[in-house]
Formats: structure tokens, sequence, C-alpha cells
């Protein structure tokens, strides 16, 4: 798929892309109200994103190069998906993440679309992790 690409676009250097790819991924999610804590480990990172789903504006950095976007989450009424729409002025870049448990709670699916502005090209990647029951 196109996770590699995305990568790309948002500035991760050849090697980290390469390394991340290699590399099995575990991710763990906490809810608290409207606050959903999703924690992602893998060999070259471990990462907690704080997302908050009452549609408030949230300002993240980028890792990279320190530049800016903005993101505003909520839970789709229709789906019952977790979405998070997010803008890289910096970059030109549009993203949409929407996460869904499937499979009566035993796989968590993410869907990353990313919208590249100036030329209208649309990068999709899903990734799909089972549920460990701990």
């Amino acid at each position: 798929e196109n996770a590699d690409e995305i990568l790309k676009v948002l500035g991760v250097p050849w090697a980290v892309r390469v390394a991340i790819r290699s590399s099995p991924q575990e991710n763990s999610i906490e809810l608290d109200g409207t606050l959903w804590a999703e924690t992602t480990k893998n060999s070259v990172v471990s990462n907690i994103q704080m997302v908050y789903l009452d549609r408030s504006e949230q300002e993240n950095v980028n890792p990279m190069d320190k530049s800016t976007s903005t993101m505003v989450s909520f839970v789709d009424p229709t789906s019952g998906a977790v979405v998070s729409e997010s803008d890289f002025p910096k970059q030109q870049l549009r993203q949409v993440l929407t996460r869904t448990v499937e499979n009566e709670g035993a796989v968590y699916h993410v869907e990353n679309r990313m919208t590249l502005v100036a030329s209208g090209k649309v990068l999709v990647a899903n990734s799909y992790f089972d549920r460990i029951l701990t």
C-alpha cells in the first residue's frame, strides 16, 4: 500500500521508514470520557497520541521538521469510528485517520487517507492489528 509514501511526504527519512516497515508494531488504546489515548510501539519509536473526541482543535508538532499541524477528532455518529482530520500547512497535506474496531472486537483497523493538496493526489494506507487479550 501507500504507508511508506505517506511517511515520506511527512518528512520521515528513508532509513527510519525501512526500520518501521521491518518492525512489528503494537498499539494499545485507553478511553477516558472524551480522551482517546493511543500508544504505538515498535523497534523505532514509542509514541502516545492523545486524541480529544469533542472536536476541539489540537496542535501537534512534527518530530522530523518541527512544523505544526492541527487536528480535530470525533466519533462518527453513524459508524462509531474514531475520526481524526488533520491539516499540515507547511507540507500542504490533509489527513483523515479513521479508526474502527472490527470482527466483534478482534481487529483494530486504521485507515490513513492523505491528500496532497497541491496535486489532489490521495494516498490510502490500511493497517490491521489483532487484539491480544492480557
